[in-house]
């Protein structure tokens, strides 16, 4: 049992060669709290370094199980500094222990720091001891996908992608070509840097699984979205990605390839290398499946759901057989291990229903998980596939006249001389083989490639002209020449008049003094491909033609061809100006030809020529004053107040023009134009009296505080007036009542003077 407070989970589970185990995983992670441990059985508690953050500590542990239950031999925490992604366990032939996984920062173990950054690979012994450390650093960490792999010696190979530059060592950099590539790296079992490889093309290319063979030769596996050389063959993804094998020699060169197409996408889970030499493989894929001439249908009809196969290729690389399994809803395989006579159990994950050999499973809910052993007869004819020499033909009796491990019943060359039987006139009667064996044809020993040995009785005309050999007095001339009345006319089995000696008389030769056996003329022009220096007469030289060979029914110019490669716009170039943008992302898809710089936003346009606004942000190059500035974002009065093209947020600092930094700009989004202050104001932002107008529109700027004003920013002289009428009416009210006392008052003297004033006698 083991048990935390926060989440636990198990990265991978290895068997030791004495039925021991090793566990690692991660624990406490996402605490309730900051206390958190592990609980290993009732006597191993383990609590990281880091014990609290989300991450929690990553373990290895060791044990047996027993009829008793779990015997814990040791325990060793892992902290690391920041969560660590994608941890892989594998354990090699001398029982250490290796886990991988992408972390940047410091790591400790037993009490010891190491500094990691990028994709490492940890070795430990049996007993926990620390033996060394595998890292591939990056200051940025790229590692989508990635795996790794252990051979019998001892090396360790790393499979990554990357899309930015990687530091490998101090002396060896890897730059992606396209998108991402594949990264190889291989250690040798003392730590040392054995090699290194980039595999990658024009698009995304990704790494799924590896594996070493029992000849120590590495298998691998990856996914490519467009083009990918290998070896000088090129091969072109049909779908939105096709699957890539590759096998490398000891000395890590590529010495045999396949293929897996589709029209969604084909990916591949597993790769396990049997004791045949052959190679089972085990994956999924959405919409058709093809390989060799074989297409397996979609058996959901949902291109985009997932059916998932087990195959095999033999040691050639050659694919023998693939088996869908088929189901309507999403199918994922998952691992494959080989038992003890090495049937594959495949495990893998799945929705709706599945059918495999008439055995239908339905889901009880979202996913479900089922392991499978492949051990079937598809063939029917009462042996396993894992044992049969012929997988879908029936052969009960196990024949094998060559002795090459494939059955006669399902042999394409019975007799092992390198002639297919179909092309072999000794050696192709499947019920009276009485062919020579164990030799091979060639030129030396069979002179006409028809399968009968010339040494011997078994040929009798030996370049097969028609003359029998003890009547030709060329009896190994040129192949593919028959002798009639026009070209050997005294039947002597040597030809008249063939110049180039390609079977052909030069009357009758549309290349004469070149060989050319096939009389091949693409276009129908009369002159043959072999001396053709045009072979599909579009005009476009083979040597320039990137479609050498496309149709013989256009021809390339101007309107039909912008870029003179030899591919028609319409049909096969999907960048016609061979700019290095597709068509489909192209504004300007005829413009300058070859332009594969100067072109700031990548929209296929020629900065100086062509592009009127080079970061596309809507502003054009004339008005723009960031013209290469950020790309990804459209200038608008919210991101661009005053127009200029550059992002008010990352690029401007006066964002409204008024030549007053916005560190120091009191109004930062003034109308553009307006007379500002050393404060960025506008006379329209500021109110100096604080009587509500504005200074612009403000007659009386200096206004007193306190008196109302009119729109102008003057007093009211309306109100004004009011207020002095009302004031003249109560002093005329005052005078007329002063009058009229004084009136009073002089009546009232007048009378007490008339009185007292006596009469004169």
């Amino acid at each position: 049992m083991l048990d935390s407070p926060g989440g636990d989970f198990i990265h991978g589970i290895e068997l030791f060669s004495n039925g021991s185990f090793v566990i690692f995983g991660q624990y406490c992670i996402m605490p309730e709290n900051d206390t958190c441990s592990l609980e290993i059985g009732d006597s191993i508690t383990l609590t990281s370094a880091y014990v609290g953050e989300n991450w929690g500590g990553m373990f290895l542990a060791s044990g047996l199980f027993s009829s008793e239950g779990v015997e814990w031999y040791w325990a060793v925490d892992l902290a690391t500094s920041s969560w660590p992604e994608q941890g892989e366990l594998s354990v090699n032939a001398q029982d250490e222990i290796l886990f991988s996984f992408v972390h940047s920062g410091s790591l400790v173990y037993a009490n010891d720091e190491y500094t990691t950054e990028g994709y490492n690979v940890v070795t430990v012994g049996a007993d926990s001891g620390f033996l060394q450390i595998f890292s591939i650093q990056t200051p940025t960490l790229s590692f989508e996908f990635n795996t790794k792999c252990v051979s019998k010696s001892g090396d360790v190979a790393i499979l990554f992608s990357f899309i930015n530059p990687i530091q490998i060592s101090e002396t060896i950099e890897l730059t992606s070509y396209g998108g991402s590539d594949v990264g190889l790296v291989i250690f040798s079992s003392t730590g040392d840097l054995k090699s290194v490889e980039q595999i990658g093309g024009v698009g995304y290319d990704w790494p799924n699984q590896c594996q070493f063979d029992e000849n120590e030769e590495l298998i691998i596996s990856l996914q490519f979205t467009e083009e990918i050389e290998i070896e000088g063959e090129i091969f072109t993804s049909l779908g939105q990605s096709d699957s890539l094998l590759l096998k490398f020699n000891q000395d890590e060169n590529v010495i045999a390839h396949a293929s897996l197409s589709g029209s969604c996408s084909v990916s591949i889970a597993d790769i396990e290398p049997i004791s045949s030499g052959s190679t089972l493989i085990i994956g999924h894929y959405s919409g058709n499946l093809t390989y060799n001439d074989v297409t397996i249908d979609d058996f959901d009809g949902d291109e985009y759901l997932h059916n998932g196969f087990i195959g095999e290729l033999d040691s050639n690389f050659e694919w023998l057989w693939i088996s869908p399994l088929e189901n309507t809803g999403e199918i994922l395989s998952v691992q494959m291990e080989l038992s003890v006579n090495e049937a594959p159990i495949v495990g893998f994950v799945y929705t709706d229903f599945f059918e495999i050999q008439n055995f239908l499973n339905y889901s009880r809910g979202d996913f479900d998980f089922v392991l499978w052993q492949y051990a079937s007869d598809m063939d029917y004819d009462g042996i396993s596939d894992v044992l049969d020499n012929c997988h879908r033909v029936p052969n009960v009796n196990q024949t094998d006249y060559d002795e090459d491990g494939i059955g006669d019943h399902c042999d394409l060359d019975l007799d092992g001389d390198g002639i297919l039987n179909e092309f072999d006139a000794c050696g192709s009667n499947l019920t009276n083989l009485t062919s020579d064996k164990g030799w091979y044809s060639s030129t030396t020993t069979d002179n006409d490639a028809d399968g009968c040995r010339d040494i011997g009785q078994e040929d009798d005309d030996d370049d097969n002209d028609g003359i029998i050999d003890v009547y030709d007095v060329c009896p190994k001339a040129s192949q593919g020449w028959v002798s009639t009345p026009q070209n050997d006319a005294d039947r002597d089995g040597c030809s008249d008049t063939d110049t180039d000696e390609d079977g052909y008389v030069d009357q009758m030769d549309n290349c004469p003094l070149e060989y050319n056996p096939s009389q091949a003329d693409f276009e129908g022009d009369g002159l043959g491909d072999g001396c053709d220096g045009d072979d599909d007469g579009d005009g476009v030289g083979d040597e320039e033609d990137r479609c050498p060979s496309d149709s013989f029914t256009w021809y390339s110019n101007q309107s039909t061809d912008h870029d003179n490669d030899g591919c028609n716009d319409t049909v096969l170039d999907n960048d016609d100006d061979d700019d290095g943008v597709l068509d489909l992302f192209d504004f300007c898809a005829k413009g300058i030809i070859g332009l594969l710089s100067d072109d700031f936003d990548f929209d296929g346009c020629h900065d100086q020529l062509e592009d009127f606004d080079d970061d596309n942000d809507g502003i054009s190059d004339e008005n723009d004053s960031c013209p290469q500035g950020l790309l990804d974002w459209i200038s608008s009065s919210t991101t661009d107040f005053d127009s200029d093209g550059c992002q008010d947020l990352t690029e401007d600092d006066d964002d409204d023009n008024d030549e007053v930094l916005d560190l120091n700009d009191v109004c930062t989004f003034t109308k553009i134009g307006e007379i500002v202050d050393i404060e960025g104001c506008s006379n329209w932002q500021k109110d100096d009296d604080g009587d509500g107008v504005n200074n612009a529109d403000d007659l009386c700027p200096s206004t007193i505080s306190g008196i109302r004003v009119a729109e102008n920013g003057c007093p009211d002289l309306i109100l004004l007036d009011e207020t002095s009428n009302e004031a003249g009416e109560e002093s005329n009210l005052l005078a007329m009542i002063l009058f009229s006392l004084s009136i009073l008052v002089i009546i009232v003297a007048l009378i007490l003077y008339l009185r007292n004033t006596k009469p004169q006698p």
